[in-house]
């Protein structure tokens, strides 16, 4: 609050600060009700629009669930695909005449409305597929030399090929299942027979793989380092760049990876990034 004016200046340059300020007032006031006026006039017209079935009525009962049910073609089941979209679609006819037993004709078949739509949605049978590279060695007709072929690029040096280490580190690391688990899985699944070191060497081969990718994201998500600290003993969890413990690189064995982030274990607790 300024003070009172003691002098004939000082009251003169208060009257016209005030008049000032009135005057902002004012104007704030007029923006004010001239939005509300027609914040009202559109939602009269809206209102009236509605009462008398025109394009708002009509864009509304579009939103209800009812009208969307309503709208489906007859006999299609909630959540159903388009015909278009499924894979594969078998025409099933009536035989026989369910009234008076008479068997229906299979060569002119006069339809009646549309027909009921019945989808089964099933995973097909995967098995997996394996290849065997043989490097065959060949001897040389002008100096006698054996050589071995290469295996051609593209060609994976280990047993495993891409998208099944995928599937490892998607089970181990974002589904969290223990190792053993993973094996029992990709066994009953897909019927590859791994053993609990060749998931641990598929999560290495994974985690130098993803290293680099996972460091820039974490250095883009948040500049300001983290700290945890356990529920017991005390001790911090986190370094600079909140991607593992102080020395230890990220690995698929330590943290979980849905988004690309290391997030920190269950256990810890503390102030996390924002972003998290």
């Amino acid at each position: 609050m300024s003070q009172t004016p003691t002098t004939m200046e000082e009251a003169l340059a208060e009257n016209a600060r005030l008049r000032s300020q009135v005057q902002r007032l004012e104007e704030m006031v007029a923006r004010l009700e001239a939005r509300l006026n027609q914040d009202s006039q559109e939602f009269l017209e809206a209102a009236v629009d509605r009462s008398s079935g025109g394009e708002a009525a009509a864009e509304e009962d579009a939103e209800r669930p009812e009208a969307r049910r309503s709208a489906r073609t007859h006999g299609e089941p909630p959540g159903a695909a388009a015909t278009e979209k499924v894979d594969e679609v078998e025409h099933h006819w009536p035989t026989a005449c369910e009234k008076c037993g008479s068997k229906l004709p299979a060569r002119t078949r006069t339809e009646v409305g549309e027909p009921q739509r019945h989808q089964v949605v099933e995973i097909p049978a995967v098995q997996a597929h394996v290849t065997e590279h043989q490097m065959h060695t060949q001897c040389c007709d002008a100096c006698g030399h054996a050589t071995q072929a290469d295996l051609p690029e593209g060609v994976p040096p280990g047993a495993f090929g891409p998208r099944l280490q995928a599937v490892i580190a998607l089970f181990t690391g974002a589904y969290r299942v223990s190792k053993r688990v993973a094996e029992s899985a990709l066994s009953d699944l897909f019927g590859v027979k791994l053993s609990l070191g060749s998931v641990s060497a598929s999560e290495q081969t994974m985690s130098a793989a993803l290293a680099t990718p996972v460091a820039e994201r974490a250095r883009t998500s948040s500049s300001k380092p983290w700290s945890m600290r356990t529920r017991r003993g005390g001790g911090k969890i986190g370094n600079a760049h909140g991607s593992g413990l102080p020395g230890r690189p990220w690995s698929l064995s330590s943290w979980s990876t849905p988004s690309a982030v290391p997030r920190p274990p269950a256990r810890c607790w503390g102030h996390l990034p924002a972003s998290w």
